[in-house]
């Protein structure tokens, strides 16, 4: 692990760098609250830490809610405002370059790599085939600790925009914080990045199970629901390690729009998350004939007895306590499915 992927532990449930619990520390509640309401305002949070010099905690989130300083750019014939807190560097064509590195596709700038989404496509817009990657611009955006790259067909502007509400028909669209009209009359689609890319992300996720191997598919599925990244990475690399295929999701809402493509044997799911809890996500599973039977497992931080009773009365087959061990987790995973 890098220097900034160990700081960034503090920011996980339960994590405490105490010895010992006491009346006012130990208990490793602080800066995961933090780092919930960070992403909450689609902000971010970057950890320093040097020996002997001290540390710096930097937020990173929109000041206000009605106006965004925001890039302007067009894939598509449609122009989109991206938020400036996200957008590391524009890069015009030409600077960089586009290439294929193994199957992926990537962007190479100033000797780094990274990873490409061609934002028209990514939006579900119908793209030229016949126009080279080359004849693109770049915008390099940050989410959480990764920086990837957009391919544009033009920069357009960087401004403050006016924000307004997409209204009551698209408000539930992932990937869309709101519009904005431009001067010229033109309507700009501001993008929420986090739940963009993810949405992204969990379609080539979809796109490479439903390409595999035939025996591949037949493995049992587990859906991972748990509002931090660094819990659904880790959930997520052991069960694929264990042989089971995995797909993850941030809250409630998240999960049942994964379910649409996904069906799992076993669901894991943690108790608090924003929008909807697990003990909501429960309840509406069990409401529902194609998932009313699917064991569900709960695994969360709260250890008081009124949470493991409002589980229970919700539905939950298992209830585990971070941090839990990942040998009892997987057999845990084995029982609910051979049931």
């Amino acid at each position: 692990m890098s220097d900034e992927e160990i700081a960034r532990l503090v920011l996980l449930p339960g994590f405490s760098t105490r010895g010992a619990v006491s009346e006012v520390s130990g208990r490793g509640v602080g800066l995961d609250v933090v780092n919930d309401w960070v992403r909450a305002m689609n902000g971010s949070i970057r950890i320093a830490s040097e020996p002997g010099c001290g540390c710096t905690i930097e937020l990173r989130f929109a000041a206000s809610l009605t106006t965004v300083q925001s890039l302007v750019a067009e894939a598509s014939g449609q122009r989109f405002a991206l938020p400036s807190v996200h957008v590391a560097q524009a890069v015009p064509r030409g600077v960089g370059e586009f290439e294929t590195l193994g199957e992926q596709l990537v962007y190479r700038h100033h000797q780094r790599v990274y990873p490409v989404h061609h934002l028209g496509e990514a939006a579900g817009l119908a793209c030229d085939p016949g126009r080279p990657l080359q004849d693109h611009d770049a915008v390099l955006v940050q989410v959480g600790e990764r920086t990837h790259a957009l391919a544009v067909d033009r920069l357009v502007d960087a401004r403050e925009l006016l924000v307004k509400s997409p209204g009551r028909y698209l408000r539930h669209m992932r990937g869309v914080a709101g519009l904005s009209i431009l001067g010229d009359g033109s309507v700009a689609v501001h993008l929420d990045l986090p739940q963009f890319l993810a949405g992204e992300r969990r379609a080539a996720v979809q796109h490479s199970v439903a390409a595999a191997e035939p025996a591949q598919r037949e493995l049992p599925g587990v859906l991972i629901v748990d509002d931090a990244l660094s819990v659904r990475n880790s959930l997520r690399q052991l069960v694929q390690d264990a042989g089971f295929r995995a797909e993850a999701a941030r809250d409630g809402l998240e999960a049942i729009d994964a379910l649409r493509e996904f069906r799992p044997r076993v669901v894991l799911t943690d108790l608090e998350m924003p929008n909807m809890n697990g003990v909501e996500l429960t309840s509406h599973l069990r409401n529902r004939e194609d998932m009313k039977d699917v064991p569900i497992i709960m695994i969360t931080s709260r250890s008081q007895d009124k949470h493991r009773r409002m589980a229970q009365q919700a539905g939950v087959d298992a209830y585990l306590t971070k941090p839990y061990n990942d040998g009892d987790l997987l057999q845990t995973i084995r029982r609910a499915i051979a049931a």
